[in-house]
């Protein structure tokens, strides 16, 4: 990673912990989009109505909150449903669960689970990554049909479902399509053994994804949120709510 990368992901995670700081208060005033994307989750949907998101992801105790409020309390174990941004609406928090989670196994756990989200939009997205554990997760679905679903943590692959992608193909991420968890773990780590073993360049080291791809990817796919705050986008109010039963049982 580049010193100015370094530098400007330290600037991000400092506005995030003073948010974490601030979050005793929900503010309703409007406010422009707030940048996010480090040590998080989060939904993209392609919508333009917050309610209905908010509705069916089954968010309890619904309130209007800022940009502002709503992220910094994403961080406390409640769910910020974004204004329309764009054409999307973010759903994030640190508590969404990656597959991998006991809450949500496997892929196939994640598809029962949110397949009446997918079956009404028309196309969905899951981001997350958080470096302590070395964890990154990524998923979509179009129009009711989960295309890839990919979750790794501790260089043990959780979830590979569906087909080597072209927004992947893009970023230079490791080809593991069709591959059991175990094999494409495992295939990581001969990668990774083969570059060592050779005089490749920097640029040839296979890559496997973590939080800076994630977020280039979720840009790819819909909006890289972490550019958030540079965009000139309206003052709006979004949704922060408690986690659905089912994450507390």
């Amino acid at each position: 990673m580049s010193f100015l990368k370094w530098l400007f992901r330290r600037e991000k995670e400092s506005s995030y912990a003073s948010r974490r700081r601030h979050a005793s208060e929900i503010d309703t005033t409007p406010d422009i989009p707030q940048a996010f994307g480090y040590k998080t989750s989060w939904f993209a949907i392609k919508s333009d109505q917050s309610k209905k998101v908010a509705d069916l992801f089954e968010i309890q105790n619904q309130k209007p909150s800022n940009w502002a409020s709503g992220l910094s309390c994403s961080f406390q174990n409640k769910i910020f449903v974004s204004p329309p941004i764009n054409g999307w609406i973010f759903v994030v928090s640190q508590s969404l669960p990656f597959i991998g989670d006991p809450l949500i196994p496997t892929a196939e756990d994640m598809i029962q689970r949110y397949s009446h989200i997918a079956d009404n939009f028309e196309n969905v997205q899951f981001f997350g990554s958080h470096r302590v554990v070395d964890a990154a997760v990524y998923a979509w679905a179009v129009n009711g049909k989960w295309q890839r679903i990919f979750s790794i943590s501790e260089g043990e692959v959780h979830s590979n479902y569906g087909l080597y992608s072209e927004p992947e193909r893009q970023l230079n991420i490791l080809n593991l399509s069709e591959l059991s968890c175990r094999a494409a773990t495992d295939r990581i780590t001969k990668a990774f053994e083969e570059y060592e073993e050779s005089e490749s360049l920097i640029n040839d080291m296979p890559i496997v994804v973590e939080e800076t791809y994630i977020l280039e990817l979720a840009g790819l796919l819909s909006i890289n949120p972490i550019k958030l705050d540079k965009t000139h986008e309206p003052l709006g109010v979004g949704i922060i709510g408690e986690q659905p039963a089912w994450m507390t049982e």
